[in-house]
């Protein structure tokens, strides 16, 4: 076996572990609550969150769709979707969604797009979906203080930390674009200090990684100033991306309560900043703490982690194998190699191979 089928089957086994851990957080609960829940609910508002689903990956679809169109890329709308799809399911099964760039890079470059268009896309839409993450969150963290304050010291922590790190990758973004020797500078001192403390072990493997990141920003630096009002529509669409991903816990808790949509929204939206602070697959743990503690005041302690079982399986697991089958389908056909640059030539843009 390769060693990336090795490296993805112990992913997969990792996420089913996860699964068997939600699974167990709530093994105490009545089983007859999620009976009643579907007796109870509203089945339209079910269909509505099945809709935010599918728009978690279509709208990130769309924001490549135009910032490879943007470059000259000639992608066809449902290959988009699918590098969407495949970034979506690879993040999913690897630790802080390292897996779904490179993914998404591969099939890319597999269909004919440059390397330096598929890198920069990328970047671009990272950089507009933490982006969109830290104005959702800011805004519901303003308007809803008292709702915050009212959580247990722990979930507070983590929710800070959850926006705290949106800022921190844009902050180091705009450092590898703009002081790239100073990112450099910094990164070769804690490799180093950590490899004199015995936690790393082979300095040149990841010398070269925070050189290789780095260089991949730098590469991308012209391209930001040719196209800064691009971020404007990436951004909306990573917004609605946003809004699609904790529109699902809404439509969920919106089918048996009469809370309004954007009291829910503000519940889900810190439980999305609080699990986002844990580096696991899909924030899992992270995932079931924030979530009880956030919906406590809400439902009963049955129907709160009736909730929290649909959401999870309609947000993380049926999304997941959605995304796996698309990706899939996509890996079988033929590459699309329908890309014709216009506005910039292969030879013009940045170098970089991969987005690994």
């Amino acid at each position: 076996m390769k060693k990336s089928h090795k490296k993805q089957l112990f992913n997969i086994l990792f996420v089913l572990a996860l699964a068997a851990f939600t699974v167990w957080t709530v093994s105490d609960m009545d089983l007859a609550a999620i009976k009643d829940f579907f007796a109870v609910c509203n089945p339209w508002f079910l269909i509505g969150a099945l809709a935010c689903m599918v728009g978690y990956f279509f709208f990130e679809g769309i924001s490549l769709h135009l910032i490879i169109r943007r470059f000259g890329g000639k992608p066809r709308f449902r290959d988009s979707i699918s590098y969407a799809a495949a970034d979506v399911y690879y993040s999913n099964i690897t630790p802080s969604a390292t897996g779904g760039q490179p993914a998404s890079a591969f099939y890319m470059m597999r269909d004919g797009i440059p390397g330096g268009v598929a890198c920069f896309g990328l970047i671009f839409n990272l950089l507009a979906f933490a982006a969109a993450l830290l104005v959702v969150g800011a805004v519901v963290l303003l308007c809803n203080i008292p709702l915050f304050l009212s959580y247990p010291p722990l979930a507070r922590v983590l929710i800070l930390i959850g926006l705290l790190f949106q800022i921190v990758l844009i902050g180091v973004f705009g450092a590898c674009l703009f002081f790239p020797q100073m990112i450099l500078k910094i990164g070769h001192f804690f490799i180093n200090l950590l490899c004199k403390m015995h936690i790393f072990k082979n300095k040149e493997k990841w010398t070269g990684k925070i050189d290789g990141m780095v260089d991949k920003y730098r590469s991308s630096l012209d391209y930001f100033k040719q196209h800064k009002l691009l971020i404007f529509p990436v951004l909306l669409f990573d917004i609605l991306q946003r809004i699609s991903l904790i529109g699902i816990s809404c439509f969920v808790c919106a089918s048996i309560t009469d809370l309004s949509l954007w009291e829910i929204f503000a519940i889900q939206t810190f439980v999305v900043l609080g699990f986002n602070a844990v580096p696991l697959p899909g924030g899992s743990g992270a995932f079931e703490y924030m979530y009880l503690e956030a919906y406590a005041h809400v439902f009963t302690d049955d129907m709160t982690k009736t909730t929290m079982l649909i959401t999870r399986v309609i947000s993380y697991y049926l999304s997941m194998v959605v995304c796996a089958a698309i990706t899939l389908i996509h890996h079988l056909l033929p590459p699309a190699h329908t890309v014709e640059p216009t506005n910039a030539t292969e030879a013009e843009l940045p170098e970089t191979e991969s987005c690994q």
